[in-house]
């Protein structure tokens, strides 16, 4: 084979170690150092443990919780403040079920991050299977906008905050011994703690795809907005379309569509731009009932409503669920009977390690990741893409100055360069995960912050302070019966070791 090599590596002492008859050595890319998913691994660390009791907080009273400690919301709580653990509604798979689920849980994030009787505690948030942490390991969708919730919250108030993935149905009790640990974001399976870190992508593999890209149409939702139109182009300079509809609510009334539609026009593809309520399940049914050879979808719709945990209302996360969350929803029952080529979700790196200050965005974008393994689950195509800050001038970007970018670039994670976060799209699509991170990382500019992101903490190593606190949890189970973290049968049931 052209440019292969043939390697033998043999020792001191003359002995052959390594053999190889053929090495075909492939350039590494940029945009492949530019990916990343999400892997698990498992911990030795020891479960600490908190002061005093613990008050459980969820809509319903668990079997294993005496009522004493329970309560169905922080709201109405008139005893002594005491570290907290929230176990979130269980609803119906759905963006609706998602969205109440997480809207319970700001509300109660946001009695313990703003009010002041509760500053000093530290609170575990449940989540129900929405993480795949093993192969085979089935995520659902319930849960999925809690953790872009928390991952805001532990941005704008570190160490008070702890995410904690159990599997659907288990018991988790033993969530209040997590109380004490410094990791933010774990996952409990068979009684081992697993923390969850980037891993790179691998290489797309060098086959080709199951299906082409191009043949029929493709459905681009948000095409009217900044990203949507870099999108567009792309679709139609690299991925071949000749057929595009461009649905979003403002349609042919967004600054500069005749411009847009009269270039597409001029490299030969048809382009129609509809007006529709991405939120609205009827309207996106009738949308794709007029498309008979819909091959590709693409969303890229969304919008935000900024703030901090403390500050942000039921209102506030609707805002920004409606477009993001509930249109990618409504399409994804809408081409239900559709065998398509290609579905991507246009998700963000804001849901994972940039949520500060933007909850409810986080919110909806962490339910796009867990749609997309939803749909992979199922056999259907879905890749999520959670892209870092592109460096335009357009929607969330449009609001940052010079010293804002410069703050990116200097606190390790630098924006992507338009050309460069389409190249990263094309790989994503190409490498069958169905989610992906598209993130520049600057390990440098890591090292400077005070407080790393959890999932980038592997790539950055350095020496942690612990917040483990020694003395025992007391979590009332079935009345006079109780955990605690200095019971030799927790030991057993979360032990000190890896997994």
């Amino acid at each position: 084979m052209a440019n292969a090599i043939r390697i033998t590596v043999i020792d001191a002492a003359g002995d052959l170690v390594v053999a190889a008859d053929e090495v075909v050595p492939r350039p590494a890319t940029r945009a492949s150092r530019d990916l990343w998913r999400v892997g698990w691994r498992p911990t030795p660390m020891p479960v600490p443990a908190s002061d005093g009791q613990v008050i459980v907080v969820s809509p319903v009273l668990p079997e294993q919780v005496a009522a004493g400690r329970w309560t169905p919301s922080l709201a109405p709580w008139t005893g002594e403040p005491a570290d907290v653990v929230l176990l979130p509604p269980t609803g119906s798979e759905s963006s609706a079920g998602a969205q109440e689920a997480a809207a319970w849980t700001l509300r109660e994030l946001g009695i313990l991050a703003g009010q002041s009787r509760w500053q000093s505690v530290r609170a575990v948030i449940v989540t129900g299977s929405a993480r795949s942490v093993a192969e085979g390991d089935v995520s659902t969708i319930e849960h999925s906008g809690i953790t872009g919730l928390v991952r805001a919250a532990q941005g704008e108030q570190s160490g008070r905050f702890l995410l904690a993935d159990f599997p659907a149905g288990a018991d988790v009790s033993l969530a209040a011994d997590l109380i004490g640990s410094d990791e933010p974001e774990v996952a409990v399976r068979a009684g081992c703690v697993h923390i969850s870190h980037y891993v790179p992508l691998p290489p797309p593999s060098p086959r080709p795809p199951a299906r082409e890209l191009g043949q029929g149409t493709c459905l681009i939702t948000g095409g009217t907005g900044g990203l949507g139109r870099l999108i567009v182009r792309h679709a139609v300079t690299s991925w071949g379309y000749r057929r595009l509809v461009l649905a979003s609510r403002r349609a042919l009334a967004a600054a500069g569509i005749a411009d847009l539609t009269t270039e597409l026009r001029s490299l030969g593809s048809e382009v129609r731009v509809v007006g529709c309520d991405l939120g609205d399940p009827a309207a996106v049914r009738r949308l794709v009932a007029e498309i008979p050879d819909l091959e590709a979808v693409v969303h890229a719709a969304g919008g935000s409503a900024n703030g901090l945990v403390s500050d942000l209302s039921a209102g506030d996360l609707s805002a920004a669920w409606r477009a993001k969350a509930d249109g990618a929803w409504a399409l994804h029952e809408a081409v239900a009977d559709r065998e398509l080529a290609a579905y991507v979700l246009v998700s963000s790196a804001g849901g994972q390690v940039m949520a500060a200050g933007q909850g409810s965005y986080a919110a909806a974008n962490t339910f796009l990741d867990g749609l997309a393994k939803a749909r992979r689950s199922q056999g259907r195509v879905a890749t999520a893409v959670a892209f870092g800050l592109w460096r335009t001038q357009t929607g969330l970007s449009s609001l940052l100055r010079e010293q804002d970018w410069r703050r990116l670039e200097e606190g390790g994670f630098p924006p992507l360069a338009p050309e460069h976060a389409l190249a990263l799209l094309d790989e994503a699509v190409a490498s069958g995960a169905p989610t992906v991170t598209a993130l520049r990382i600057d390990r440098a500019g890591l090292r400077t912050r005070v407080e790393v992101p959890a999932l980038v903490r592997d790539l950055v190593p350095r020496p942690r302070q612990t917040t483990a606190r020694t003395t025992s949890t007391t979590l009332s189970v079935g009345g006079p019966a109780v955990i605690s973290s200095t019971d030799g049968r927790l030991r057993q049931r979360l032990p000190a070791r890896a997994c």
